[in-house]
């Protein structure tokens, strides 16, 4: 975006007042619109620092008037609009269409047949989304089966078939789920197998620095990102990679890639890597993203969480502090996590004096301010809007649900990294 094309510094009160009229004239509409000064923004890779009071003055008045959600629907019906109306798939000749149909019927063949279970298809389909959204794909473009297997295990093909066994679905937590389909999609969108699968029209606004973010990482000694994959090892350890690199972003638990893997069947060794190895790949990609200045530039997600955590944090504290303030919003969403946390530490306190015994928990479980998590409700190469929730799980959680809502954090990328604008509470 050139510099001369954005608004004046000393013209950022006059465009608030713009934002606000325009909003307000929106309302007659019956819908909330981004204000035409912010979406430059929104196109560009970054906010500038002008463009913060309008985009909070935006979410604030759009949520006052039409409700929390006002702004979101606002967002997104601005990117579909700047989006083509679908995916369109390359053509593919008689003979290939035939092999793809004859994989599919292979799998079932020797899988059981598909297994059907609403409960289930729907929250992969939760999943699946919340994946797409971070790497700029429409979920439409992959299909997934469950096959009607016990075994632990997921296959895909070229045409962006993803299968998952009814022995994974049922006894795996979400963030293993969203392993195997990350893992999965990057095989797909890779052309790791002979590709038919090529969407020739993508989404018009690009998403979250994936070139940037990988190429900080790879400079951090994370070779296998470095898209030089060519032998099926390779491949193999790339799609780890990148797995727990989009599923991260999406707001899933990482190490929980570790359990995936050493659950996963022994694979031949002429095309696979060992368990062990995958490991220690994975533990270099999850230790080069903890990195701050890592996180900082290249995950909002994790920034919202940090942000309300440590507001929580400074309001246990024996004489909070209230000199530091944090952005809007974040004290009252930090309460209403804070107030979630306490019932919890209180439920668990009588059950210990009742000597009976909560559910299994691994030591590595999260407890108090540890169990606050974030999902991107929205994201973009410069916005992103994050909920903050509540694991309130006293066990392995195994559904979609993550908990109690608190709130929801906005992010804009101001001069190459995430900062938190503003607050809504649920």
């Amino acid at each position: 975006m050139p510099e001369a094309w954005r608004p004046e510094p000393a013209r950022h009160i006059w465009l608030i007042g713009a934002c606000i009229l325009a909003l307000a004239a929106s309302v007659w509409a019956g819908s909330a619109r981004v204000p035409a000064s912010l979406t430059y923004a929104l196109e560009d890779s970054d906010f500038l620092d002008r463009d913060v009071p309008i985009l909070r003055t935006f979410i604030q008045m759009a949520s006052a008037i039409q409700g929390r959600d006002a702004p979101l629907e606002a967002v997104r019906r601005f990117v579909d609009s700047r989006s083509s109306a679908g995916a369109v798939k390359a053509d593919r000749s008689s003979e290939e269409a035939e092999m793809a149909l004859h994989a599919h019927r292979l799998v079932l063949e020797e899988s059981g047949g598909e297994w059907v279970s609403e409960v289930q298809a729907a929250r992969i389909r939760e999943i699946l989304d919340r994946l797409a959204r971070v790497t700029g794909e429409r979920a439409d473009w992959y299909s997934v089966t469950i096959l009607d297997s016990l075994r632990v295990n997921a296959v895909s093909t070229a045409d962006g078939r993803i299968y998952i066994t009814r022995g994974l679905v049922t006894t795996s937590g979400d963030d293993e789920i969203a392993m195997v389909l990350a893992h999965e999609m990057h095989h797909i969108r890779s052309g790791h197998w002979m590709n038919w699968w090529v969407p020739s029209v993508g989404p018009a606004l690009p998403p979250p620095e994936d070139g940037p973010a990988v190429q900080a990482l790879v400079d951090a000694g994370v070779s296998q990102l470095a898209g030089e994959a060519v032998t099926s090892y390779a491949q193999e350890f790339e799609a780890d990679a990148r797995a727990v690199l989009h599923a991260s972003w999406a707001g899933f638990e990482p190490t929980r890639m570790y359990r995936t893997l050493t659950r996963l069947p022994q694979m031949p060794v002429t095309s696979h890597p060992t368990v062990s190895d995958r490991i220690a790949g994975v533990r270099k990609v999850i230790g080069a993203m903890l990195d701050q200045a890592w996180i900082q530039s290249f995950h909002p997600v994790r920034v919202a969480q940090r942000a309300i955590v440590s507001e929580v944090e400074k309001g246990r504290a024996p004489e909070p502090s209230r000199s530091a303030q944090g952005f809007p919003g974040a004290r009252a969403v930090a309460e209403a996590c804070r107030q979630v946390l306490d019932k919890l530490d209180t439920l668990e306190s009588r059950m210990r004096t009742a000597e009976r015994r909560a559910p299994t928990r691994p030591e590595n479980l999260p407890r108090g301010s540890g169990r606050i998590v974030g999902r991107p409700a929205f994201v973009s190469s410069s916005l992103a809007a994050v909920d903050v929730s509540v694991d309130t799980s006293l066990g392995k959680a195994s559904s979609g649900s993550v908990g109690v809502t608190c709130g929801r954090v906005w992010l804009a990328r101001v001069n190459g990294a995430w900062v938190p604008v503003v607050a809504q509470t649920a």
